[in-house]
């Protein structure tokens, strides 16, 4: 009886890890952002976008996020028409 609980005990453990190690994988992929936007906020690639007055490069201290629709968003606003060197 003792080698039977702790072998449903192993089970149960193994199986939740496996559960967690699993919904940790999906967090990662859903919620990390994509490489091209931490390189435009760390410096390594340079945001250009087109505003009323024309191209503009965008400080890569103001970038916040892109979002699902395409919008850069900045501190201080948000632009579409935007390219990445």
């Amino acid at each position: 009886m003792y080698l039977r609980e702790n072998a449903e005990n192993a089970s149960l453990i193994v199986g939740s890890s496996f559960v967690t190690l699993f919904l940790v994988w999906v967090y990662l992929i859903m919620f990390s952002e994509p490489k091209m936007v931490t390189d435009v906020k760390e410096g390594r690639s340079t945001l250009m976008c087109q505003m009323k007055d024309g191209w503009r490069e965008i400080d890569s201290t103001k970038v916040v996020a892109l979002d699902n629709s395409g919008y850069w968003i900045f501190t201080n606003g948000y632009a579409k028409n935007c390219t990445v060197k």
